[in-house]
């Protein structure tokens, strides 16, 4: 037996065309965040020049690149000294750009 809620929804069409399945849901209309959630502060973000080629990282730090394709990030990264952060942008850098085209070459074939 229906359940007598989904039987109401499931009334008989009133004689006009159509079925009671092409009933069209309003547009749902999205609010505004509120202004003191807004984060536009861009002083988190700097560029780093790596092997000539300008990097905008946040203060997360840069992305790596896993060899099945994900994303993940340095858990240490702001613990690390200045030099250890450019060694690392350096070697992650050539790795992330190893890694990304043997994924599209693989991708391709």
């Amino acid at each position: 037996s229906i359940p007598t809620s989904f039987g109401a929804a499931m009334a008989e069409p009133t004689g006009e065309k159509g079925s009671i399945f092409d009933h069209k849901e309003a547009e749902t209309l999205a609010l505004e965040a509120p202004k003191d959630t807004i984060v536009e502060d861009s002083s988190d973000v700097h560029t780093v020049v790596v092997d000539g080629n300008p990097v905008k990282m946040d203060r997360l730090g840069p992305l790596v690149i896993n060899t099945d394709g994900s994303i993940a990030r340095i858990n240490n990264w702001h613990e690390m000294t200045e030099l250890e952060q450019q060694n690392t942008l350096r070697v992650l850098g050539k790795r992330n750009k190893q890694r990304l085209a043997k994924l599209r070459e693989a991708e391709a074939s």
